[in-house]
C-alpha cells in the first residue's frame, strides 16, 4: 500500500469512535470462554457454519473459510488483541483456547477492548434479547429500541422472530380498539425513548417484506384481535402500525433505524421502503448495510430523499471490495454528512475486527481518490472523521 495509505491508518489509529450499531451481549461469561465457544457467537456461526462440524479437521474448516470476510477479520483480531503471529489452524488452535480463556478472566478485558483498542465513545446497541437494554459499560453503551414485536399485536399471541409480543412482554391489560392499541404502544415507545434510547430500530426484514404500504385505520382495525384475520388483513395492520411507529419517531426527533439487504431476502431490499418513506417525510430514516447485494437501492433513496441516511454498518465485513464500490459511488452522488458506521456483531473480538475491515476499505479508498484528485489528504481525513465521529454525533444528538 502507498504512504497516504498508511498516513490514513494512522489518523483512524486512535480516532474515537461513535459505533451506532451492535448486539454486544449484556454479560460474557469468561470462566469458559475458548475458540471454540468464540466462534458461535460471530458470524460464522450465523451462518451455521462451525468449526466443531468439522470435528479434530479444523485445517478443512480453516480451508473452507479462508477468504471468507468473516474469518479474515476475525483472525486478524484475534492475532492484534493476543499477540499471535501464526494464523489459525488445527496446529494453533488449543494456542488460541489458551490465550483467549487466559484474558477472560479478567472481568474487564471485554470492556478494555471496546472501550480502549476499539476507542468507542458510544455504542447504539440493538438487544433484540430485551428491547431497549441499556447496559452501561460505564456510559459506553447506550440502546435503539426495536418495534418488531409491535406488528403482531393484533393478537395476544402472534410473535416476532425473535418470540416477543407486547402483550406477552409488557403484561398489557386488553385494549379493545386498535386506538387503544396505538396509544399503549406510544406511550412504550415513550418510556424507552426518556429512560435513553436513542433511535428506534426496525429489524422487519426478518419478519416480513418490507413493502410497507399506505392504509386506513379501518383496514388495519379488521385484522385486531380478529382470529380469522386474513393474511392481507394482518399485512395491513403492520402497515398501519409502522406508519404510526415512523409518525411517532418523527414527533420525538428520533431516527428510525431500518434493516435492509440480507434477511428473508424476499422483500428486504431497501427500495420497498420507498412508500413508507414518503408517508414520512419528516421521519429520519437511516439505512442499514447499504441493502447489500442491493446497493444501488441505496444510492438512489439517499440521492432522491433528504431525510434517508446511510449507515455502512456490518459492510466491511461483509464484504469489503463491495463496501468501498457503495462508499465511492455514495460519496459522488450523496452527502457526505450522513455517513455513519457501526460494527453491528456480537463479541469484543468480532467488532475490533469489523473495525479493521472498515480501516482499511477507507484508507484503500480514500487514499486512492486522493492520488487521482478527487480530494486532498486533509479532506480524506476529515471525511473518515466524520464517518467514525462526526456525523453519528449529530444525528443521534450526543
Amino acid at each position: 500500500m502507498n504512504t497516504i495509505y498508511e498516513r490514513l491508518m494512522e489518523h483512524m489509529q486512535d480516532h474515537p469512535i461513535i459505533n451506532t450499531h451492535s448486539h454486544s451481549l449484556p454479560t460474557v461469561d469468561g470462566s469458559d470462554m475458548t475458540l471454540d465457544t468464540m466462534l458461535h457467537s460471530t458470524y460464522m456461526g450465523w451462518k451455521a457454519i462451525n468449526a466443531e462440524g468439522y470435528g479434530d479437521d479444523k485445517d478443512a474448516f480453516v480451508k473452507d473459510m479462508r477468504f471468507n470476510s468473516y474469518f479474515t477479520y476475525f483472525q486478524k483480531s484475534l492475532q492484534e488483541l493476543y499477540g499471535l503471529n501464526e494464523p489459525i489452524s488445527k496446529k494453533t488452535w488449543q494456542l488460541y483456547s489458551d490465550k483467549i480463556h487466559e484474558a477472560y478472566q479478567d472481568k474487564l478485558h471485554r470492556t478494555n477492548i471496546l472501550r480502549e483498542k476499539c476507542r468507542y465513545e458510544k455504542v447504539i446497541v440493538d438487544s433484540y434479547w430485551n428491547p431497549g437494554e441499556i447496559q452501561g459499560f460505564g456510559g459506553m453503551m447506550t440502546a435503539a429500541y426495536r418495534i418488531n414485536m409491535y406488528l403482531f399485536g393484533y393478537s395476544k399471541t402472534a410473535v416476532d422472530h425473535k418470540g416477543k409480543n407486547p402483550f406477552q412482554v409488557y403484561g398489557w391489560p386488553d385494549a379493545p380498539t386498535i386506538d387503544d392499541y396505538v396509544a399503549l404502544m406510544r406511550r412504550q415507545i415513550g418510556l424507552k425513548l426518556d429512560e435513553g434510547c436513542v433511535a428506534i430500530k426496525a429489524g422487519c426484514a426478518y419478519d416480513r417484506g418490507l413493502d410497507f404500504m399506505p392504509t386506513t385505520k379501518y383496514e388495519a382495525a379488521k385484522a385486531y384481535m380478529n382470529p380469522d384475520a386474513t393474511p392481507e388483513e394482518i399485512k395491513a395492520f403492520q402497515d398501519y402500525i409502522f406508519d404510526q411507529i415512523c409518525k411517532y419517531a418523527a414527533e420525538r426527533d428520533v431516527p428510525v433505524q431500518c434493516h435492509t439487504g440480507l434477511a428473508r431476502l424476499n422483500k428486504s431490499n431497501a427500495m420497498w421502503l420507498k412508500p413508507i418513506i414518503d408517508q414520512n417525510p419528516d421521519t429520519r430514516f437511516v439505512i442499514f448495510h447499504g441493502s447489500y447485494p442491493w446497493m444501488d437501492d441505496v444510492l438512489a433513496l439517499v440521492h432522491n430523499y433528504p431525510n434517508v441516511y446511510p449507515d455502512l454498518c456490518w459492510m466491511p465485513i461483509l464484504s469489503p471490495s463491495a463496501t468501498e464500490r457503495f462508499l465511492e459511488e455514495l460519496l459522488e452522488l450523496g452527502n457526505a454528512s450522513k455517513i455513519c458506521w457501526g460494527c453491528d456483531t456480537w463479541m469484543a473480538e468480532d467488532s475490533f475486527g469489523a473495525l479493521l475491515a472498515a480501516r482499511h476499505v477507507f484508507a484503500k479508498l480514500l487514499s486512492r481518490k486522493v492520488e487521482e484528485g478527487f480530494m486532498n489528504e486533509e479532506e480524506a481525513k476529515a471525511l473518515i472523521s466524520d464517518i467514525l465521529y462526526n456525523n453519528a454525533k449529530k444525528i443521534y444528538k450526543f
